[in-house]
Formats: structure tokens, C-alpha cells, sequence
């Protein structure tokens, strides 16, 4: 019998006419000889299953008589008696699909074919059912690609053909939403091999052409559109010179420029992704001519914009701090003081413009440029606004002022004692922090250099100040939240005792938290018992032993965290007769009685046999000493068991 190599050598023979017939095909014309033929195919198609069956089912059987590969007869033995009726296929569908992936490896290729024939039946048994699974559908057809299969031109006609009737299956329901398509098939539209980009844009061009217009309408695709253009663009950056770079982004930049009059805020914003991904991509250096961009930006804050929050802003602001990231990564520092000061209006926001009182509505985004420049300027020159440009910074001066001391005066209320909560935003701090790194370079140092004394001697008299209240505070705040995380802690054991569910690293993570905060929430509490009710707390509680190292959660907290080897099972041992030795003798408070049932039985899950007669032993002490209150959580837990074995078997 032929091994699969030499039936594939056979099948790729050249047979036709003319001199040397009997030669091997090229790739490429094997490539080209594949024909996915489903959309326009004569063939008969079945419009019905067999009476009383399904679609995937009749495949199965037929594929049964036509393949005898190993992964297919070990599917068809797994999933034969779960889809004897649709309604069974329906309930079984998660179990069918996962089982099918996950045979789709390049080891089993004799398998490849029945396997996509029965991914695209079950396709047609679910329709609008089976939309969820095309995500990890793509996905795994992709990494069977990645795994060899593109080199295969037989695997690529099997994946596409399959691919292809899926999508004439449910073009009906997809074509409601052909974004949710084109994003689950990025992978395969953006793959290296230019012939598997071009099948598969043969199957989303079918779903598009039965698209509606008024549906394409709706989702015009500019998101993919300019997508396509940027990753287009940065194929062309390695290849192009300098010069034919530099024409490709000045024509970018003059339609920008006749976009600005028209007001298409959208078409704008798009034009702007596309120039920023030009600046981010490092290509400036390419670029000698760059005034271009910088009159551009020029014009652009001179935009009359009404919503302060456009999108079109942000874009503004990322494009001016690539412009400067680029200029200081090549050492254009003369240019970039340029730049700073043909961009005095972003700073100034006197003009009703769009970025009219920008500094005051959105300040952490204009910071944020300050502070770019700063970090590029500021090891070579300490301020780069000329005397000129301070005179047009007047509104930046005052809201620094104004923000500096506002600062001053809170941190004076926190020193007097006016304690009363106030709620500060994270930007607000962000705010203080960019103000003080940009104050020497927007401001005149040696006039207002008293604002940001006057501000850290306040702050060091803040660090200086005992207060009792705030101690006080703070020991209550903390508290309150170590009682909070504490019984959120026992609430996930409990819960995982419920469903019967007990990963080591949720066991082990558990334990350390209540290891550390439930002594000190014990301590707390023994504290308001002797203050609320004035009697002598006996210090030999019955919760925990007087040796730290004794504790119920410590020895536990223990077990998990020891290495499980013949050397350590000693030590194990030892810290399982503990708890059994506190339990026989009644020391441990019976809140622990759900831990230890649950720890012991973490135990057994681990699977090392020598630890099993000592946590047996311990387990039945518990179960005789407490079982009122473990019994019946230990009977649910061995009927899960038993279920899950019997489904397993």
C-alpha cells in the first residue's frame, strides 16, 4: 500500500500534453490548480437529511464507509451515540466542536477531510446556533496553517472548501453582521501567504456581494478600511526612499489640510491615524522636510471644534507628541525649539478655537505635551519660551498658580485638624505632579519660585504632624478592611465547598491571606469584647492555640505550601496529627470545621499515597468529633465524585 508521501507524490504529476508529461508539479501550480467551486457549483446539493437523521449525522456515516484514519474512527466511536436526533446534536454541540478541533492537527492529515466536512454539516444541523463557535473556528484553521498546512495544497482546499459552504450555510444570519466576520477572519485575511489571503477573501467577497446596501450602510467599514491602509503603508516604509516617503506623506498631509475647511470630523480623524502611523513607525528620519506637518498641526488648533472631547483632539495632541518624540530621537533640537514656539496656541488657548480653555476643561492632556517637552529640552536648555512667548502664556501662569495653591491651602486644612473627608481624582494628582516638572520651563523661575516652597515646606510640615485622629483613622480604615477581606475569604472556601471545585492555588492563596489578617481580626475582636463588656478575655481561646505556629490556618497553610516528596512526608505527617491531636481534644472553634474538611480533602487531591492514611485518620476524627456540621457537606462531596467518575467512564 502507498504511504501517504509517494500517494501525494502520484497526485501531483504533471498529465498534460505535450513533452515531459511525467514530471512533478511546482507548488505554485498546484496552487493554482485548486478550485473552490461551492458558490457556483452544479452538483446536487442535498436539501434535506435522511428521514428521522441530520445533516451531521449522514456525513458521519458516510465519511465512516470512506475513511478508516485513526483520529476519525477514534471521533466517530466518541460522538456516534451523542448525535442519534438534532435535538441531541443541539444539546451536544459544545462537546461535538471541541471534540472535532481538536483532532485538526497536521499529525492526523489523513483525518483533515471528513473532519471539515463534518465541521460545515454541523454548520447547516445549528445555523444562527453555530455563529458563536466561527471565532474559535478561524482561530484553529489558522494554526493548522501555521503548523505546516499552508505548504499542503490539498489541506488549504480542504479548509477553504469547508470554510466556504460554512459561510453559504449562514449567509442569511451573517450578513446581519458582517464586521463580527471580517474581525474573526483578520488573521486569515492578514496572513503571510499571499494565496491563503486570497481564498480567503473569496469567502467573505460571497457574504459581502449578498449583503444588502442598506446594511453596508449602516457599517461603512472605514475601521477596516483604514486598517488595511496602515498595514499597507508599513509594508511600503521598508522598501520606499526617502523622497518617495516624503511624497507620500506631504499628499497625506495637503488632504488633511482640505479636509480641515469641510469639518468631516470622521474623515479627519482617519486621515490623522493614518499620518500618526507614519510619525510612530520611526520613519521621521527618512523625512528632512518636516515643516510640512508642523504648519499642518498649525492650522489644526485653529479648528473650531464643539465638542471638547473629540476624538479629532486627542489625534491632534498624539500626532504633536510623535512630531517631538521624532525630532528629539534624531537630534533636531534647533527644530524642536522651532516647533515649540509655532505651538504656543495649544499652550496660550485664548483664541475660540477647539482647544478654547483646554488647559481647564481637559489639563492632563495638554501636561501630558508639556511634559514630553520638558524631558526633551530640558537637558540642554532649562526654559525654551522666550520673553515674547511668556507674555502669550499668561493663562497657563495663572492656572499653574491657581493649582499650586489650592494644593497649599488643602494640606493647611489637613495640618489644622479640618480632617473632613475630601475626595480627590487620580488626574487631579496627575495634574500637580506635571505642573511641578514643567514649572521652571513655563513660568520664571526666580519670580514664582516662592509658590513651590511655600508648597514643600507645607508638605514636610504635613509629614511632622502627630495626630492622633488620623492614627486613629487609619487603625479603623484598616481594620474595617481586613474584616471585610476576611469574610470574603471565608466566603470563597464555602463556596468552594459547594461546588465541589478545590484548585491548590486558590487553596494555598486563601490560606495565606487568613493567615495574616485573621489573627489580627481575632485580636481586634477579643479587644471591643473586654472593652464592650468590661470582663477578662481568657487569652486560651479555643479559636487559637497560644503557639502562633499551632494555629489551624498556619498548620494547614503549611501542608499546601511543603513540597510533596518521600523526604517531606515526615514533616507532613507530623502537622496532619496536629490538627487531629486539636481536634480529638476539642481546641479548635468550630468556624475552622468547613477549613479542615476542606483542607483535608485538598489533601487527598494532590494524589501522594503516603499522605493518604494520615489524612484518612484525621478525616475520621473530624467527621466523629463534628458531624453535625461536616457530615452533610461531606456526603454532597462524594456524590459530585462519583457523578463526575461515572460521566468520565
Amino acid at each position: 500500500m502507498a504511504t501517504p508521501s509517494e500517494a501525494r507524490a502520484v497526485k501531483s504529476l504533471n498529465k498534460s500534453s505535450g513533452g515531459r508529461r511525467f514530471v512533478f508539479k511546482k507548488f505554485s501550480q498546484r496552487i493554482e490548480e485548486i478550485d473552490i467551486d461551492v458558490y457556483r457549483s452544479l452538483g446536487p446539493l442535498k436539501a434535506e437529511p435522511s428521514q428521522g437523521s441530520s445533516f451531521f449525522r449522514d456525513c458521519l456515516i458516510e465519511y465512516r464507509e470512506l475513511n478508516t484514519a485513526e483520529d476519525f474512527i477514534s471521533i466517530y466511536e466518541e460522538i456516534f451515540p451523542l448525535v442519534q436526533t438534532l435535538p441531541q446534536i443541539i444539546l451536544q454541540k459544545d462537546l461535538i466542536v471541541s471534540s472535532l478541533l481538536s483532532r485538526l492537527k497536521m499529525e492526523g492529515r489523513l483525518s483533515h477531510e471528513p473532519i471539515l466536512r463534518l465541521i460545515a454539516a454541523l454548520s447547516r444541523d445549528l445555523l444562527e446556533d453555530f455563529i458563536p463557535f466561527l471565532r474559535t473556528i478561524a482561530d484553529s484553521l489558522e494554526c493548522l496553517l501555521q503548523s505546516g498546512a499552508d505548504r499542503d495544497p490539498e489541506i488549504i482546499e480542504q479548509i477553504f472548501t469547508s470554510w466556504s459552504y460554512i459561510m453559504m450555510y449562514l449567509q442569511k444570519y451573517l450578513i446581519k453582521d458582517v464586521g463580527h466576520v471580517l474581525r474573526i477572519t483578520a488573521k486569515l485575511r492578514y496572513y503571510p501567504k499571499d494565496y491563503v489571503r486570497e481564498f480567503m477573501a473569496e469567502s467573505v467577497s460571497f457574504l459581502l456581494r449578498k449583503t444588502p446596501v442598506q446594511q453596508l450602510k449602516k457599517d461603512p467599514g472605514s475601521g477596516a478600511v483604514l486598517e488595511v491602509l496602515i498595514l499597507a503603508f508599513q509594508r511600503l516604509y521598508a522598501e520606499l526612499d526617502p523622497v518617495e516617503l516624503t511624497f507620500i506623506w506631504k499628499c497625506l498631509c495637503n488632504k488633511i489640510t482640505d479636509c480641515v475647511p469641510n469639518g468631516k470630523s470622521l474623515h479627519l480623524s482617519r486621515l490623522l491615524t493614518l499620518l500618526i502611523s507614519v510619525v510612530q513607525n520611526d520613519y521621521l528620519g527618512k523625512i528632512s522636510d518636516y515643516q510640512t506637518m508642523v504648519e499642518l498641526v498649525g492650522l489644526l488648533l485653529t479648528m473650531k471644534i464643539v465638542d471638547p472631547d473629540s476624538e479629532i483632539i486627542d489625534k491632534i495632541l498624539q500626532l504633536m507628541l510623535c512630531i517631538v518624540d521624532g525630532l528629539s530621537n534624531y537630534k533636531k533640537m534647533q527644530a524642536l525649539l522651532q516647533v515649540s514656539s509655532q505651538w504656543v496656541p495649544v499652550f496660550d488657548l485664548r483664541s475660540q478655537s477647539a482647544f478654547n480653555n483646554l488647559i481647564e476643561v481637559s489639563a492632563e492632556r495638554v501636561l501630558n505635551l508639556m511634559m514630553n517637552f520638558c524631558e526633551k529640552l530640558g537637558g540642554e536648555i532649562p526654559s525654551f519660551l522666550d520673553g515674547k512667548s511668556r507674555e502669550k502664556l499668561s493663562r497657563i501662569h495663572i492656572f499653574f498658580e491657581e493649582t499650586l495653591r489650592y494644593w497649599f491651602g488643602q494640606i493647611n486644612e489637613a495640618i489644622e485638624g479640618n480632617l473632613s473627608p475630601i475626595l480627590f481624582q487620580q488626574n487631579k494628582l496627575a495634574v500637580l505632579w506635571g505642573i511641578i516638572r514643567c514649572f521652571s520651563h513655563f513660568t520664571d523661575a526666580k519670580a514664582h519660585s516662592s509658590l513651590l516652597m511655600d508648597l514643600i515646606n507645607t508638605m514636610d510640615k504635613l509629614m511632622m504632624v502627630e495626630s492622633s485622629l488620623l492614627f486613629y483613622q487609619t487603625e479603623n480604615a484598616n481594620f474595617i478592611f481586613q474584616n471585610m477581606l476576611v469574610e470574603r475569604c471565608w466566603m470563597l472556601w464555602t463556596y468552594l465547598l459547594k461546588i465541589y471545585v478545590m484548585p491548590k492555588e486558590i487553596r494555598l492563596s486563601t490560606l495565606r491571606i487568613l493567615c495574616y489578617y485573621e489573627p489580627i481580626y481575632y485580636e481586634h475582636s477579643k479587644k471591643e469584647q473586654a472593652v464592650d463588656s468590661n470582663t477578662i478575655i481568657d487569652v486560651c481561646e479555643t479559636s487559637h492555640a497560644d503557639d502562633p505556629h499551632n494555629n489551624v490556618l498556619n498548620l494547614l497553610r503549611a501542608i499546601e505550601e511543603t513540597p510533596l516528596s518521600i523526604a517531606t512526608s515526615r514533616r507532613v505527617i507530623l502537622l496532619i496529627s496536629k490538627i487531629q491531636m486539636g481536634l480529638s481534644a476539642h481546641r479548635i472553634a468550630e468556624q475552622y470545621m468547613p477549613v479542615i474538611l476542606n483542607g483535608i480533602i485538598g489533601i487527598f487531591h494532590n494524589r501522594f499515597s503516603y499522605l493518604w492514611n494520615p489524612a484518612l485518620e484525621c478525616l475520621t476524627v473530624l467527621i466523629r468529633q463534628y458531624s453535625r456540621m461536616v457530615w452533610d457537606r461531606f456526603v454532597k462531596y462524594l456524590e459530585h465524585g462519583q457523578l463526575v467518575f461515572s460521566n468520565k467512564s
